[in-house]
């Protein structure tokens, strides 16, 4: 059997109960630091965050083909909420997604951009509608590293 020791566990504050956000992105693995360096920028440091990954991010959730994507979601977003209570919803979509290449075909950078921005507006209005209280996010990673927040 192989093992190893790897950091101790944060142990969560108990004087606030809430942690920064339930981040959401996509499953593409080049992604998973910038995903950690967009909650140091908004929330500094000591982010504070539950993570899910779905492929094609807001794309997953929207296309009604997906059946289950959007159960898994939500499922997960309101074992977040019950568990470690959220304050913000932030889900981050990506340039060049291979998702979105294969929904809806080769795509130009704008009308990738375009997609983009209309399934992170769809799924603002549903998270909204659904989690009221919780604040929500949506960004776009370019591929040299800068974020752009759509909503």
């Amino acid at each position: 059997m192989d093992s190893f020791k790897s950091h101790t566990f944060r142990q969560p504050d108990s004087s606030e109960g809430r942690i920064d956000s339930f981040t959401f992105s996509c499953i593409d693995y080049r992604f998973d630091e910038h995903v950690r360096e967009l909650m140091r920028h908004i929330f500094g440091m000591d982010a504070t965050f539950d993570s899910f990954t779905l492929a094609g991010a807001s794309l997953g959730v929207n296309k009604p083909e997906n059946h289950c994507w959007p159960l898994t979601f939500y499922n997960t977003t309101d074992l977040s909420i019950s568990l470690h209570n959220p304050k913000n919803i932030i889900a981050l979509d990506h340039e060049q997604c291979g998702y979105y290449r294969a929904v809806y075909g080769p795509l130009s950078p704008e009308k990738e951009d375009e997609l983009h921005i209309k399934n992170l507006k769809k799924l603002q209005r549903k998270i909204c509608k659904k989690y009221p209280d919780i604040s929500f996010q949506g960004w776009i990673l370019k591929l040299d590293g800068t974020f752009v927040r759509i909503v």
